[in-house]
């Protein structure tokens, strides 16, 4: 999602780890799918990563993780 002032991407898991929904953002190269991320980067537009897992138990979120480029 590119927003006026960032882009933010987002990795939702079912039951799973927010860590390992992470690491999978960056090892899909989904910042590329963006645009780019050296596009991005000289558009002086910061990339936020998300990581959301959901519990089916709970039917609520049970982890999340940020971490920005």
């Amino acid at each position: 999602m590119r927003h006026a002032d960032a882009v933010w991407i987002f990795e939702c898991k079912r039951d799973g780890d927010a860590g390992g929904a992470l690491a999978q953002i960056q090892e899909k190269g989904y910042a590329g799918c963006a645009g780019g991320a050296e596009k991005h980067r000289d558009m002086d537009l910061p990339i936020h990563q998300v990581a959301v897992t959901f519990s089916e138990e709970t039917r609520n979120i049970a982890a999340f993780e940020a971490r920005s480029l």
